[in-house]
């Protein structure tokens, strides 16, 4: 009795140790063997039942900024806090796309909701897939995590003094810390 019980002991201790430092989660579909390519994040989008893109957009949310503020849904209340980038789904009912946006936020009036702006990119930094599933009810999106990087409004002169501040910064810290985050979770 205590030799099988030993021996399940020892058994389960190697294999949490294989395991350690080694994916033991399968790669999603259509990414092939390799998994997301290094620099990249693979972002998997579910509902239950199939996507409506004559009234909705479907929207991925982050926030970049290192708040730790969670962006919310109620955006009137919250005054769009932990919105900085977004992956968007959109359609017109024909034909469906998705696109990077950054939500540039007003210096002069920060009370006003920020303006979108998309994020220019090429097929080889943003791709989308929809109806991965084959039941219309998925999409996913391959993004280059440099994109992330975003735009910035214009400096003024208070701005430039204080370089270490400015939005740029933030946005490669914020990219680089993204980046580092998808790459331990797909190591």
């Amino acid at each position: 009795m205590k030799s099988k019980l030993g021996f399940i002991i020892v058994a389960s201790i190697g294999l949490v140790l294989a395991a350690c430092g080694h994916q033991i989660t399968p790669n999603p579909a259509g990414l092939g063997p390799g998994g997301t390519p290094l620099g990249y994040m693979s972002v998997f989008f579910t509902t239950e039942a199939p996507f409506n893109f004559q009234q909705y957009q479907y929207m991925i949310v982050f926030n970049t900024s290192g708040s730790g503020v969670t962006p919310s849904t109620d955006t009137l209340q919250t005054n769009w806090a932990g919105w900085d980038v977004a992956l968007n789904a959109l359609g017109n009912g024909v034909s469906t796309f998705a696109e990077p946006i950054q939500f540039v936020r007003s210096s002069a009036n920060p009370h006003i909701p920020p303006a979108p702006v998309r994020l220019g990119t090429t097929p080889t930094q943003f791709s989308y897939n929809l109806d991965q599933n084959g039941s219309s009810t998925e999409y996913s999106i391959l993004a280059q995590l440099k994109i992330f990087t975003g735009v910035s409004p214009s400096p003024s002169r208070k701005a430039v003094s204080k370089a270490r501040g400015s939005s740029t910064t933030r946005w490669v810290r914020a990219a680089r810390s993204i980046r580092n985050t998808f790459l331990r979770s797909s190591a």
